[in-house]
C-alpha cells in the first residue's frame, strides 16, 4: 500500500449490478448528534435490462471523452503527508461519505455495518490525534455519475449531496473522508448494450470528484479519499447469472484497478492507491474469502465485504488517517 500527500476527496456500492429492483429507506443524519433531521423517505428503482449506462452517463458526464483502451500507469512516489491539512488544523471532526459499503444499513433493514464506528473508536481513543468524532454521512445507493433512482433528489449523487450537506450543516466537519463508490462500475458492467471504456469511465469519475473537492474547498473543509474497494468477480458474476438468462462474464475488478490508477495519478487526494490486503491468496484479483457470508438474508454479491473484509478495510483506513493526522 502506497501513501502520498495530497488533500481533497471520496467511497462504495449498494448491490445494483444484478438486481432488477432495489428498495431503500434513507435518513438524513445530523453530524455530531447521531439523530435524524427532516423526513425519511422510501423509493424503489427498477433497472431495466435494456438500460445502457454508456448512453445514460455519456449524455450528462462523459460527453466528448474518447474511447481508450486500458493501459498500465506508472505510480508516483508518495511525498511527505505533513502538508495535507495546513488550512484546517487541528482536525477534530471527521465526516465519512460513501455508499453501502460504509453506510449504516440498519435503517434499510440491512446488517449492522461497523466500519465507520470502528474507525471512530480507533481515532478518538488515540489522544495524540485530537479527533473528537467521526460522523457516518454515507448513504446506501449513492453514486458519482448515474442516479440509480434509490435516493431522493439531492442525495442520489455525491456532488449534489455534498452541496446540500454544506448548506444545511456549515462548519460542522473539519475533514471529509470520501470512500469512492463502485456503483457506476457495477452499473456499467451489468448493463446490456454499449459499455463505457474503463479509462473513459475513470476520467469521468475523476472529473466529478474534482467538482466535489471544489465544493468542500469553498467551505474550508479539507478532503481525503479512499480508493475503490475491489470486487470479487466470481461472486459478482454468479449472482448476476442466477437472475439473468444472458449473463456474459464481466470483469469489474479489472476496471476498478484502472480507475484507481487514474485517480492515483490525478490531483485527487487519495490516502493510498489500493486496498492491497484484499488480494492475499497469490491469485490476481480481489479474493473471494473477504466477501462470503456477508448477510444471512441477502446473497453474496462480491461487492460488500464480510466481517473479515471489513476489518481489513478499517485497518488500511485507520493506518492512513493516523499517519495523516499525527502531530508533527
Amino acid at each position: 500500500m502506497s501513501m502520498r500527500g495530497k488533500v481533497l476527496v471520496v467511497l462504495p456500492a449498494v448491490l445494483v449490478a444484478g438486481c432488477s429492483t432495489v428498495a431503500a429507506v434513507v435518513p438524513e443524519s445530523d453530524p455530531g448528534q447521531g439523530s435524524t433531521i427532516g423526513s425519511t423517505s422510501t423509493a424503489v428503482v427498477v433497472i431495466a435490462p435494456s438500460t445502457s449506462v454508456a448512453d445514460a452517463v455519456s449524455s450528462t458526464t462523459t460527453a466528448g471523452l474518447p474511447s481508450q483502451s486500458t493501459s498500465a500507469v506508472e505510480r508516483e512516489e508518495p511525498p511527505d503527508t505533513n502538508d495535507l491539512l495546513e488550512t484546517t488544523m487541528p482536525v477534530e471532526r471527521l465526516g465519512f461519505f460513501g455508499d453501502s459499503i460504509v453506510a449504516d444499513l440498519t435503517n434499510v433493514g440491512g446488517r449492522n455495518n461497523q466500519i465507520v464506528p470502528a474507525i471512530e473508536e480507533h481515532l478518538v481513543s488515540d489522544a495524540t490525534l485530537g479527533v473528537t468524532s467521526v460522523a457516518n454521512l454515507a448513504l446506501p445507493g449513492q453514486s458519482l455519475l448515474f442516479d440509480i433512482g434509490i435516493l431522493e433528489t439531492g442525495s442520489a449523487l455525491l456532488s449534489d449531496y455534498v452541496d446540500q450537506f454544506l448548506a444545511r450543516h456549515p462548519n460542522s466537519i473539519d475533514l471529509a473522508v470520501i470512500s469512492v463508490s463502485t456503483i457506476d462500475v457495477n452499473l456499467n458492467a451489468a448493463a446490456e448494450g454499449e459499455q463505457l471504456d474503463a479509462v473513459a469511465l475513470g476520467d469521468a469519475i475523476v472529473a466529478e470528484l474534482e467538482a466535489v473537492v471544489a465544493s468542500f474547498a469553498e467551505q474550508n473543509v479539507s478532503v481525503v479519499m479512499l480508493p475503490m474497494l475491489g470486487i470479487n468477480e466470481a461472486l459478482f458474476n454468479e449472482l448476476r447469472c442466477a437472475i439473468k438468462t444472458a449473463c456474459p462474464e464481466q470483469a469489474p475488478d479489472e476496471v476498478i484497478t484502472v480507475i484507481n490508477d487514474r485517480m492515483w495519478n490525478s490531483d485527487l487526494p487519495l490516502l493510498f492507491d489500493a486496498f492491497s490486503g484484499f488480494d492475499a491468496d497469490g491469485v490476481a484479483g480481489t479474493d473471494r474469502s473477504w466477501f462470503e457470508g456477508v448477510d444471512p438474508v441477502r446473497p453474496d454479491d462480491g461487492i460488500h465485504p464480510n466481517l473479515d473484509g471489513q476489518a481489513v478495510f478499517v485497518d488500511h483506513t485507520v493506518t492512513a488517517l493516523r499517519e495523516l493526522l499525527a502531530p508533527s
